[in-house]
């Protein structure tokens, strides 16, 4: 019994090597039907299966295709049978070269047969099983931004920061208009006092001895009498001036000459004094200067003297022209040597275009005001 067992065993160990040794030639012989080479492979599956596969001819000949999709014998004669690429039967009439690996010339000789026309399309076979999983594949492409989220709530309020550094100081503000004038206190009283005793008189003194009389001196020359080599001018203007640019310096204007009180002077361009005689002369002058309101940041005036268009140092002064004191007189005067054509001017700027120098009719009985008056007389060679 363990005999027959042990003889069936070896039958079925011995039909698997074969088996898969047929499975492995099947294998081998598929892999290399386009070789230009013949194998073992295909020599044992021709002569298991030649019966069944055309491509094996009674003499296990193999036809195979080389690289370029061309029919290659392999081995065999002349008139051997293989099939075309329509899976017909054909024989060929080859010459092959004296090794008898390659073939030099080939012809086909006659058609055997020709497989039929496709057959209907068979039943589905049973579902295969799963096959492995595929490796993972390449990263797709990154997707378009998605559409903004909702606001999302408040969050809490965060800590208190620090406190910043102190700023730096700012610069000084405009200064404030000047408060009006206060109301004028009344007089005081004054009250002589009583006048005193008149003191003792003192004693005479005692006559003192007459000196003898002096030699009497010899004249001088006469002097050159001062009025008669003087040079004087009066000059005025009795039209309202206005600044043409806020603290911009403009010449005053005097267009009017008194004739009378005037020699050795001229004006020119309406405002140059120009002098006909050397010497050193008084300038003095007076102007009505008016703050007529109505806005403008500023509320001051300068006034200074020029010599041939150029300003003379430190002859500037500066006042205020306040709108609750808006007429102002300004009235000095300067002392200034002059050669034969020069002249001074007097020029005035301010800071708003409300002030101006302005001339007015008395409301009193009085003449006209000028708006600027000009004297220039001589005080010196």
């Amino acid at each position: 019994m363990r005999a027959k067992k042990l003889i069936r065993n070896n039958v079925i160990l011995l039909s698997g090597i074969l088996g898969l040794f047929l499975i492995l030639a099947i294998l081998q012989f598929n892999r290399t039907q386009n070789d230009t080479q013949s194998s073992i492979a295909r020599d044992i599956y021709c002569g298991a299966f030649g019966y069944l596969d055309k491509t094996c001819d009674a003499n296990n000949i193999w036809v195979a295709k080389n690289k370029y999709n061309e029919y290659q014998i392999v081995r065999g004669n002349a008139d051997t049978i293989i099939l075309d690429n329509h899976g017909a039967r054909t024989i060929i009439d080859f010459g092959v070269s004296s090794d008898g690996n390659t073939i030099r010339s080939c012809s086909q000789q006659k058609t055997l047969w020709k497989n039929g026309d496709n057959g209907g399309t068979g039943a589905t076979g049973a579902t295969g099983g799963t096959g492995a999983t595929g490796g993972t594949g390449a990263a797709g492409a990154t997707g378009g931004t998605g559409a903004t989220g909702g606001t999302g709530g408040t969050g809490a309020a965060g800590a208190t920061g620090g406190t910043g550094a102190t700023g730096g100081t700012g610069s000084t503000g405009a200064a404030g208009a000047t408060g009006a004038t206060g109301e004028t206190g009344p007089a005081g009283t004054c009250t002589p006092g009583d006048q005193g005793p008149p003191g003792e008189q003192g004693p005479p003194g005692a006559q003192g001895v007459q000196g003898i009389q002096g030699i009497q001196g010899i004249q001088g020359v006469p002097g050159v009498s001062g009025m008669a080599s003087a040079y004087f001018g009066s000059f005025y203007d009795t039209v309202d001036q206005i600044v043409s640019a806020v603290s911009v310096g403009q010449p005053v204007l005097v267009r009017t000459t008194d004739a009378s009180m005037t020699n050795g002077f001229s004006v020119i361009s309406n405002s140059r004094i120009t002098a006909a005689h050397s010497g050193k002369y008084n300038v003095a002058f007076s102007f009505q200067l008016h703050n007529r309101g109505g806005g403008g940041n500023g509320s001051t005036a300068e006034i200074w003297l020029a010599k041939n268009g150029t300003q003379i140092p430190d002859s500037n002064t500066r006042m205020a022209v306040n709108t609750n004191s808006p007429y102002v007189v300004a009235a000095w005067n300067f002392f200034v040597p002059l050669n034969v054509g020069d002249y001074v001017e007097i020029y005035w700027a301010t800071d708003n275009d409300h002030i101006v120098l302005e001339h007015n009719t008395g409301s009193m009985g009085g003449p006209i005001i000028p708006s600027t008056i000009i004297t220039v007389n001589q005080v010196g060679l």
